[in-house]
């Protein structure tokens, strides 16, 4: 008889020996089983004539007492009296099959890759539990993992060798380099009754990769002035320079805190055109525009100004185009210097000359007198 604790019935039929004479009564009864373990013992007896017992193994016997492996069962059949030969015994063997040693299948779960963005909150993943059948087999798992080409390690692994945490934010290297590290979970099948002698094992894989938050305004903004003071300059009145405008910052939209991005360069335009320095330069150290123009071409006009701000390493631009990039602006007006001038200062009244009267006054003869 076997069985693969399966939950199906197991039955002895017993037939009844034959005794000369027949009038003699027999008695059967168990004298012990002999297995692995000590789970299983002796049918209720003792039985006269025909008799069946029935077992049935399932789930909880393998994983509860029940070791599979052979159980003998040992039966005598007496007459009642004392001479062995009047107490025959037999045997009926019992085989439980070892179901998880090893097991029928291991099915792998399919992980999906993960992509961690470089500074941000720790990313995780877990592996689920591998399907395996019979369900009521074990497995063991280990988990491997690979590290980043400096030696740095971003992926941590969790005792239960299934659930892994990604965090990193010691530079954008993974990110510009496109590295990307496997782990690999490894399922192997055990038994509860000893050393396994038929493991199997199988792997499910799943890949991390990395994100650069600098150039995605997903993760990091510039926030700065939202304008610019409008100014005002007179041409031809040498340089002025005006207040400082408020700094330019770094903003992760998450709420994390790291310097990944780096510096900040704020360069200054005019007329939507960068300053050359006539009619305006910029001072990106201090903040500061100055004016300074001969050119009265401007005079009367009003034209925008303003400030740019970018990552000096991760600027905008077409293979960037989501690069954080702030901008403020501001109006400056020119103002005509003649309008308002400096000094006005009339000269000392002259006198005519020349007239042929008193002081160069002229007597009406036709001589001409100047101013």
């Amino acid at each position: 008889m076997a069985n693969a604790y399966d939950g199906t019935s197991l039955t002895f039929t017993y037939d009844p020996f034959t005794v000369v004479p027949s009038i003699c009564p027999l008695t059967v009864t168990c004298e012990g089983v002999a297995g692995p373990s000590a789970a299983i013992s002796c049918p209720t007896g003792p039985f006269t004539g025909a008799f069946t017992f029935t077992e049935s193994y399932d789930q909880a016997s393998y994983l509860g007492a029940v070791a599979p492996g052979d159980y003998v069962y040992t039966f005598k059949v007496s007459t009642g009296g004392a001479d062995p030969l009047h107490n025959p015994t037999f045997t009926v063997t019992q085989t439980l099959l070892e179901t998880c040693d090893p097991p029928s299948s291991i099915t792998p779960s399919s992980p999906s890759p993960l992509n961690y963005v470089l500074g941000e909150a720790a990313a995780t993943r877990n592996v689920a539990e591998f399907t395996v059948v019979p369900s009521y087999c074990e497995v063991d798992y280990t988990a491997t993992k690979q590290d980043l080409a400096s030696g740095d390690s971003p992926i941590t692994i969790a005792s239960n060798n299934r659930d892994f945490t990604v965090s990193y934010s010691t530079s954008l290297v993974p990110a510009t380099n496109s590295e990307t590290l496997t782990v690999t979970v490894t399922a192997t099948s055990k038994t509860r009754w000893g050393a396994a002698t038929g493991a199997i094992t199988r792997d499910a894989t799943f890949d991390v990769s990395f994100t650069n938050p600098c150039i995605d305004t997903t993760y990091v903004t510039i926030t700065g002035p939202a304008s610019l003071d409008n100014i005002e300059y007179t041409p031809e009145t040498g340089a002025e320079t005006y207040s400082a405008h408020a700094a330019f910052t770094t903003n992760i939209v998450s709420g994390a805190s790291h310097s990944l991005c780096g510096d900040i360069t704020v360069t200054g335009q005019f007329d939507g055109s960068d300053v050359t320095g006539d009619p305006l330069a910029y001072n990106a150290a201090n903040r500061q525009f100055t004016a300074d123009s001969t050119n009265i071409a401007f005079n009367d006009m009003t034209k925008t100004y303003g400030v740019t701000a970018m990552f000096t390493n991760w600027p905008q631009t077409v293979s960037n185009p989501s690069a954080p990039k702030a901008t403020a602006t501001g109006n400056i007006s020119f103002k005509d210097a003649c309008d308002t001038p400096s000094v006005f200062t009339a000269s000392a009244a002259g006198s005519f000359t020349g007239g042929n009267g008193v002081g160069g006054a002229s007597i009406y003869d036709g001589t001409a007198s100047s101013f």
